[in-house]
């Protein structure tokens, strides 16, 4: 499968796939990335974790009180501060990797995959320890239970309200324009003629929901959602 995919035939591969197949890609891919997904944030994700605030969240997050509504409510916050934290590919990453493991979730009744093991699966790609492999036994037992701690929390906050990897502003929208304005030789105006006669052309903004439909219907080609019986890979 992996020679498939290097080749450039891995559309045609992913057909047959099975889920434990593509999870062993996905953790492959995950643990072989050159650099650290959470480079520049890493004191951010640790305190994101590791605060009493946090701690209290987490514990009373669960259930339908006031108290598990207000929890979940600075999870959800924390943890999409943490993404917009990332630089912009990284962050993108980790909310696919959300997409994914809440798409297994979602089949928990068949596939026996429960938000925390399918944290145990992706934990180990998502957050590499300090130092990757090179760090001291401890380090590396720490940051062990550190990534599953932060993974459980992405993945719990991604399945009540989907985290988003950057911003949806006005003014994103407005520079994407402007460097396509200056690509096709437009000019300033909203819709209308620029300097160059060429209309100002907009670039389409999706919204969440559509985003979320695209990666479902990628997902569900790529086969990610077909119920297993068995669980998936932890090793």
């Amino acid at each position: 499968m992996r020679a498939a995919l290097e080749g450039g035939q891995g559309r045609q591969a992913l057909k047959g796939a099975s889920s434990q197949c593509l999870a062993a890609l996905i953790k492959l891919f995950l643990r072989n990335l050159p650099d650290d997904i959470w480079s520049g944030a890493r004191d951010q994700l640790e305190a994101t974790i590791s605060g009493d605030a946090a701690q209290f969240a987490l514990s009373s997050a669960s259930g339908g009180s006031a108290a598990a509504a207000g929890g979940l409510a600075y999870l959800q916050q924390a943890a999409q501060q943490l993404l917009y934290s990332l630089q912009p590919l990284a962050a993108d990453l980790v909310v696919w990797v959300c997409d994914v493991m809440v798409a297994v979730v979602s089949h928990e009744e068949t596939n026996r995959m429960s938000r925390e093991a399918v944290s145990t699966v992706f934990a180990p790609g998502l957050v590499h320890p300090p130092g990757g492999d090179s760090c001291d036994p401890a380090t590396f037992m720490e940051w062990t239970e550190k990534g599953v701690m932060a993974t459980s929390l992405l993945v719990r906050v991604h399945s009540k309200q989907r985290l988003l990897s950057r911003p949806l502003d006005d003014a994103a929208d407005d520079a994407a324009a402007a460097a396509d304005d200056a690509e096709g030789g437009g000019g300033a105006g909203d819709d209308g003629a620029g300097d160059g006669g060429a209309p100002r052309r907009r670039r389409a903004r999706l919204s969440v929901e559509d985003r979320a439909a695209g990666l479902n219907a990628l997902l569900a080609e790529m086969d990610v959602t077909k119920p297993s019986a068995a669980a998936l890979p932890i090793s």
